[in-house]
């Protein structure tokens, strides 16, 4: 698969085998792609395409850590996720020119916020999203958007999320979740991060979307 796009910084892993599936990911705030490349290391799946993205701006974690964001801490967040999600639609725009259409979404924390979001906005733009630890703005506004959505979802949380509470989400995903032919929901114990249940589940989810293995 050969990419020709106008996103600036972005790291792109080919197949070992010539197929039309993209995995585009989305980090977390304070992180950058490198972070979501374990994702593929842990997949193992030789007949997918990776995309990962870095955020358009930067972020100084509490340790010092030189990171991207997708968008500002509430309240100023609205501003950053149009962009981010503008950005996003303009990528897949020129995917889809190029006959990539074979899509599957995934984000971790801000990335699981901005992908839902999209997703929501976009039905059309990917077949199936994986989103970890995130959270729903803009909620009323979500839950007004058109229902019997394409895209194949499935979010996960921690019971013990640190950072975003799991209860919050979940009351908030009740009022979003119908809009979707194919929506599942699970959480368990685990903190803010991605474990390797988030690997086996997203790997099962990718072969019920793709039906690859």
């Amino acid at each position: 698969m050969n990419l020709k796009i106008s996103y600036k910084d972005y790291q792109f892993v080919s197949s070992k085998q010539n197929t039309p599936y993209l995995m585009i990911s989305l980090h977390g705030r304070g992180d950058t792609f490198f972070g979501m490349r374990k994702i593929k290391h842990k997949l193992k799946l030789d007949n997918m395409n990776y995309l990962f993205l870095n955020a358009p701006d930067e972020w100084i974690t509490d340790t010092g850590f030189l990171g991207k964001s997708w968008y500002e801490r509430p309240p100023h967040h609205n501003m950053g996720l149009k962009k981010s999600l503008n950005l996003l639609s303009q990528l897949i725009i020129e995917l889809n020119s190029q006959g990539i259409n074979q899509i599957y979404l995934n984000g971790f924390s801000q990335g699981s916020v901005l992908g839902l979001e999209y997703i929501l906005r976009y039905p059309n733009d990917v077949k199936g999203f994986f989103g970890m630890s995130g959270f729903i703005f803009r909620e009323q506004e979500l839950s007004q958007l058109d229902s019997n959505n394409p895209t194949n979802v499935f979010l996960t949380h921690g019971l013990l999320d640190e950072v975003l509470n799991a209860q919050d989400y979940k009351n908030s995903l009740q009022k979003i979740s119908n809009k979707f032919i194919s929506f599942t929901y699970e959480d368990w114990n685990k903190l803010h991060l991605i474990d390797d249940r988030d690997i086996r589940l997203m790997k099962s989810h990718i072969n019920q979307v793709f039906d690859i293995s």
